[in-house]
């Protein structure tokens, strides 16, 4: 039986205020965290915390999944970031920020030296390592033009004209081309956390909340910080996981990864 968005927030709020269960200060963490992050899930599958997200009265931690009730003033610094993640207003992130951010996260993060073998590839029995050339969303990276891997995260453009592309290119070179087009996986939420992410770099940075002295907002800068951080490493991990589960175009053929750097 669906309930209404006003009580899901009361207990929210109750939940965060228990005292009585710290006479078992080993479980009553767990304990709290767990039945609040069941009351959210059951409340989100009836839409109720929708509204209340939008409205500033409650929010969820993209990093870990976990809904809370927000003070006044963390309700302020959540509203600051609905405005900016909320499409069509004023201070919306649009979708070029977005796409600027996940390319740099990959370059720094995902697309580097260290996680690709120094771009270089082992070859044959005796393992010669060939270098190659680097170039992620139009941008080059690396250049080597005896062989070069063309890295696109697709979920921040269009997909069906970014997989013709690619498959278009690859026949052109045939069998004997010297690129790989790799294009990443589209999860359907990673644009829209990539926005909060966006959002959390901005308001973290706002001399509105940053030069702010009251205890509450003190308290509740250190929070969003740390949810900015967590969510970084999140998404990390999500673009990692895209390009593992994501499209191969090479030498005439298509192929999958398969969690692998198959060149």
């Amino acid at each position: 039986m669906a309930v209404e968005s006003s009580r899901v927030l009361k207990v929210l709020w109750l939940l965060q205020r228990i005292t009585w269960i710290l006479a078992f200060p080993r479980h009553s963490p767990s304990f709290v965290r767990d039945l609040t992050t069941e009351i959210a899930r059951s409340a989100d599958r009836w839409n109720r915390l929708s509204p209340l997200q939008e409205a500033g009265y409650v929010a969820r931690d993209e990093a870990t999944g976990e809904w809370k009730f927000l003070n006044e003033r963390e309700r302020t610094i959540e509203q600051a970031i609905q405005e900016m993640v909320r499409p069509g207003g004023a201070k919306s992130i649009s979708i070029a920020a977005v796409r600027r951010t996940a390319q740099q996260l990959c370059k720094d993060e995902v697309v580097t030296r260290r996680k690709l073998a120094n771009f270089t590839v082992s070859h044959g029995m005796t393992k010669v390592p060939f270098s190659f050339g680097v170039h992620l969303d139009g941008e080059t990276v690396e250049n080597w033009p005896e062989l070069e891997v063309v890295f696109t995260v697709l979920s921040l453009r269009d997909e069906r004209q970014v997989l013709d592309e690619a498959y278009r290119q690859n026949q052109a070179a045939g069998a004997k081309g010297k690129t790989v087009w790799w294009v990443a996986d589209a999860p359907d939420n990673l644009e829209s956390r990539f926005k909060r992410y966006e959002a959390l770099v901005k308001v973290t940075s706002d001399k509105r909340f940053t030069e702010d002295s009251s205890s509450d907002t003190q308290d509740a800068l250190p929070e969003k910080r740390k949810e900015r951080d967590e969510l970084k490493s999140a998404l990390v991990k999500d673009l990692e996981s895209a390009f593992l589960t994501g499209t191969l175009f090479h030498g005439g053929a298509r192929d999958q990864p398969r969690g692998r750097f198959p060149i």
